[in-house]
């Protein structure tokens, strides 16, 4: 019976401490066992369309067409060779020319992509046949890295069969997209190029310093290559794609051979079985419960008058205090086993042992205290540091200028802020960099307001105020460290569907590249052809309209050249933009930061050419003005131009070396054609684009961040991910509830004085104003997060709520601290 009073007890007194344990236990549980199921590899391998690598041979082959189902498939590829001569005449064996290939993929009907994988320098490099000039240098597929930098190579450039060289070309790579969420349709393609040491797709200015360099048509069709990659949005025929190509080539002994990727080597390559790894899981779990131990060490010293006051009742009652302290121990070891249930042996460890040293810690004689002027320079430190991360963060996303320091700044602080999910996950640690780059400022500012009212609160000549801002200050600093960094993580999805249209692509959620062939006008059958990609393109802009659409063209008008004897040298490309793309990037200025920054440069531009200074370098100019000849881009015709010129020092994300107004490029004789379509509409307007591609589907390629979204919603919607993110939905604002309950109960006490004095229960609550700004952090994210939905690409109402759920509750829990509070002292 005395056990069972005590017992009573010490749940009276200790009921909220207890709750607060299992709680910070339970989050970072939460937390791990997501991420642990995100680790997860992918167990059925599915994708639309079909890859199929071709090559050949000098004699016939047994199997003219061979699926590939494990890991062992590699392929032989070498340094860029162009040939310059009228005709091949199959000197360079077993090479071919990828433009005889083209002519029998024509003939088939394949309308797909055509990759080829060659070396540039130390790289591994895939050229894409009529690859674009504009976005990043390098596009990078799942985790392979890529140094940035200039690369030197020698390509071979053949005139004639006898006559070669090598000259050593340099290329840079200044910018890299980095496709972690790699679509299903992808993986293919992803698991292809990490099977042969590939680690970059060229494109961009990266792309057009290759072919400019080894005198290579955009269509790469005097390519001297050994083989290449089919990538089709449909089912090839395969049999009609042999025939066609067996016909070709056999008359000069070449025999095809195509190798066809199963999903078998796509999971072989991409996901291999392998043992999990103990120690790095260990650390991970380490990493990640950090933010939950100021709240633990937080409790523990709460609890510490109470735990006294019981602690002399034993004493006085011929009790043992050691009572109380395994009582805590299996409370809260009941509280770790139950996450032991969702989380691996190593994690639960990493959990075991921290929550063993912090008892050990409290309870036996090693508690630190923290003086009074620690706490001053804590909290005088975090003040700075929040400062500078809002001021830097909010001049890089405020301003209209080009990358600088304060990027650079902004992205190391989300970097370090983001590095605990390094160890464990690179998707998470991905989603979870962008979420706080993405929204920095809004964070930054929070705490920083929520700091500076509580010295305010702190320091203030009124005695109620000061007691309760002393009271809060310690859960005030808890709420930051824990509730808002674990909203902000479990949120981390939702902010990353609005990034992707906010982030990449010019805030573009469509992006169309137009695929012209390289007209000269010398027949009638490609006067049609350029009469039938001109339609398509009118098509599409109309189609775009109608359904609501925003649009801007970039269009390409030819290439820069320079004649050396009876040699022409390009020197590089040349692209234009009209009044469609000032009008869009006006319109996507507010989403995303490239655009403004695009906006203002183009806007500010008055009939000038842009170019960089590497381009100056190989032409004529005085200063104001550089001459050099333009090769039109769809005529044999050369015109040369003297043009204003303005200098840009980095890289402009559209466009070749120079970028023309189109009415300047008109009022040289230059007619452009469009090049890439950069469109910002929602589902409706991705059906009218799909309506008019298959109308036109050679004439153009699309890419959506539909895709991106079906990626994260059957990502995180398994139920082993979605079950721990629902939970946190709960856990944090029921942290914040507790929370308010003790301190509800502290400051109850301080009432009853203060009623003897006439004092009104509201000068005690008005310091609690300094939570709310920590609800506001997940109004800008719940914002864009409504933005994107409207826009139609999320097909679940259900999933959406789910993965937005985390930022309701990072909305309530400092909301629902401060209810508690007021309802204690009610």
């Amino acid at each position: 019976m005395r056990f069972l009073k005590f017992l009573k007890w010490y749940f009276k007194t200790f009921a909220s401490f207890l709750f607060l344990i299992f709680l910070v236990s339970a989050l970072p549980g939460t937390a791990i066992s997501a991420l642990s199921h995100l680790s997860e590899k992918h167990v059925n391998v599915q994708y639309p369309g079909e890859y199929v690598y071709v090559t050949f041979y000098q004699r016939p082959v047994k199997t003219p067409i061979v699926s590939v189902e494990n890991s062992n498939f590699s392929v032989s590829y070498s340094n860029v060779q162009s040939y310059l001569g009228e005709r091949y005449t199959y000197f360079e064996k077993p090479a071919f020319l990828l433009g005889d290939a083209e002519k029998a993929l024509a003939k088939a009907g394949y309308n797909g992509t055509i990759y080829v994988p060659v070396v540039i320098g130390p790289l591994g490099v895939l050229l894409p046949a009529n690859g674009s000039t504009s976005g990043p240098d390098c596009i990078i597929l799942g985790n392979q890295s890529v140094k940035k930098g200039t690369y030197m190579y020698r390509p071979n450039i053949y005139k004639s069969a006898s006559s070669v060289s090598f000259p050593l070309a340099r290329v840079k790579i200044e910018s890299v997209q980095h496709v972690t969420n790699v679509s299903p349709a992808l993986l293919p393609l992803a698991a292809f190029m990490k099977a042969n040491g590939i680690k970059c797709i060229a494109s961009g200015k990266f792309f057009e310093s290759i072919i400019t360099t080894a005198n290579l048509s955009p269509d790469l069709s005097n390519l001297l290559v050994y083989g290449f990659l089919l990538a089709s949005p449909d089912k090839i025929n395969l049999t009609t794609l042999y025939q066609s190509l067996y016909s070709e080539f056999s008359p000069h002994g070449y025999y095809p051979q195509l190798y066809v990727l199963k999903p078998g080597f796509v999971k072989a390559v991409l996901y291999p079985p392998r043992k999990a790894d103990y120690w790095k899981n260990l650390w991970g779990g380490f990493l990640v419960f950090l933010p939950a131990l100021p709240l633990i060490w937080f409790v523990m010293v709460r609890e510490r008058r109470e735990e006294e006051k019981l602690r002399k009742l034993l004493m006085t009652s011929g009790g043992n205090p050691l009572m109380i302290d395994l009582l805590t121990l299996f409370f809260v070891g009941v509280a770790v086993l139950l996450i032991l249930l969702f989380v691996g042996n190593s994690y639960g460890t990493a959990m075991l042992v921290m929550l063993a040293v912090l008892f050990a810690l409290r309870y036996y004689g090693l508690g630190i205290k923290v003086s009074a002027k620690a706490k001053k320079v804590a909290y005088w430190v975090a003040v700075v540091a929040s400062t500078f991360a809002f001021v830097v963060s909010s001049l890089y996303w405020l301003s209209s200028g080009p990358y600088g320091l304060a990027s650079k700044i902004t992205a190391d602080i989300a970097y370090v802020l983001a590095f605990p999910f390094k160890a464990i996950n690179d998707l998470m640690f991905n989603l979870v960099w962008g979420a706080i780059f993405l929204y920095l400022p809004w964070i930054s500012g929070a705490i920083l307001t929520s700091l500076i009212l509580l010295g305010f609160f702190s320091r203030s000549r009124k005695s109620t105020w000061r007691i309760t801002a002393r009271i809060t200050s310690l859960t005030l600093a808890v709420m930051i460290i824990f509730a808002l960094f674990s909203g902000v993580v479990f949120s981390s999805s939702i902010a990353w569907l609005y990034g992707s249209t906010s982030a990449g692509n010019l805030g573009a959620t469509i992006v169309v590249s137009m695929n012209s062939p390289p007209f000269t006008l010398n027949s009638t059958k490609q006067r049609v052809e350029l009469a039938e990609f001109m339609e398509s393109y009118n098509a599409l802009i109309e189609a775009v309209k109608q359904n609501g659409g925003d649009y801007g063209t970039v269009w390409n008008v030819g290439e820069a050249v320079h004649s050396e004897g009876m040699t022409e040298v390009a020197l590089g490309s040349v692209s234009a933009y009209g009044p469609s793309l000032i009008h869009y990037l006006e319109s996507a200025r507010k989403r995303c930061r490239d655009a403004r920054w695009l906006y203002a440069l183009l806007k500010e531009n008055h009939g000038e050419a842009i170019t960089y200074p590497h381009f100056l370098k190989k032409v004529q100019h005085n200063g104001s003005v550089m001459k050099f000849t333009v090769a039109s881009a769809y005529a044999s015709s050369q015109t040369t131009i003297g043009v204003r010129y303005r200098i840009v020092h980095s890289n402009v994300p559209i466009g070749g070396d120079v970028l023309l107004p189109l009415d300047v490029a008109r009022n040289h004789n230059l007619t452009a054609l469009p090049d890439t379509v950069l469109v910002y509409g929602g589902e409706n307007v991705l059906k009218a684009i799909e309506a008019v591609h298959r109308k036109y589907p050679r004439e153009f390629t699309y890419i959506s961040v539909e895709s991106g979204v079906k990626h994260i919603f059957s990502t995180f919607l398994k139920r082993s991910v979605a079950l721990p993110f629902g939970v946190s939905a709960l856990l944090i604002p029921s942290i914040g509830l507790v929370l308010g309950v003790r301190d509800g109960g502290e400051l109850r006490r301080r009432k009853r004085l203060f009623e003897a004095l006439s004092i009104s229960r509201g000068e005690l609550l008005l310091p609690l104003v300094a939570f709310l700004p920590l609800a506001f952090v997940a109004i800008p994210m719940l914002r864009d997060a409504y933005d994107f939905y409207s826009l139609g690409f999320v097909h679940s109402v259900g999933g959406f709520v789910f993965l937005a759920a985390p930022l309701l509750g990072l909305i309530l829990a400092p909301i629902l601290y401060i209810a508690s509070v007021w309802r204690c002292l009610r």
